[in-house]
């Protein structure tokens, strides 16, 4: 796990990435899930159209498997994506959702607009890296 959990604007710590998704890299995060998404459906689109254009040469027993492996991952990475459309939405972070923090509604929710506008304009803050490295003498 990381160590800095301890803010307050972190979302949750990622094991696939290996990494906190917080302010500083929500928004990164979000693009890697988004790109992720679409190549994987650029991969299977692709295989799909060389199917119907020539069935007899399909790419074989590999061209199968990237695009079986292709579909499962996109499913994945788009199911990922799309939870953190909502969240966006929302105005909330993974822990805020899957713990249930209010009982009411939601104090950080401004809008589905204004928490896009705020989502991909906000400012970062700065590095906590350049901070805990200064403060070590570094």
């Amino acid at each position: 796990m990381c160590t800095v959990l301890f803010f307050k604007t972190i979302d949750h710590h990622c094991p696939f990435m290996n990494n906190c998704i917080a302010k500083r890299n929500h928004l990164f995060f979000f693009l890697f899930l988004l790109f992720s998404t679409l190549l994987f459906v650029l991969v299977i689109a692709v295989f799909v159209l060389r199917m119907v254009q020539n069935p007899d040469m399909t790419g074989g027993i590999l061209g199968g498997a990237v695009a079986i492996v292709s579909l499962i991952l996109g499913c994945y990475a788009g199911c990922m994506l799309f939870s953190h459309v909502y969240l966006i939405f929302a105005g909330a972070t993974t822990n805020e959702i899957i713990r249930g923090r209010w009982d009411d509604a939601n104090p950080f929710n401004l809008g589905c607009c204004r928490n896009c506008a705020e989502f991909c304009c906000r400012d970062r803050g700065p590095s906590i890296i350049r901070q805990k490295s200064q403060s070590l003498g570094v």
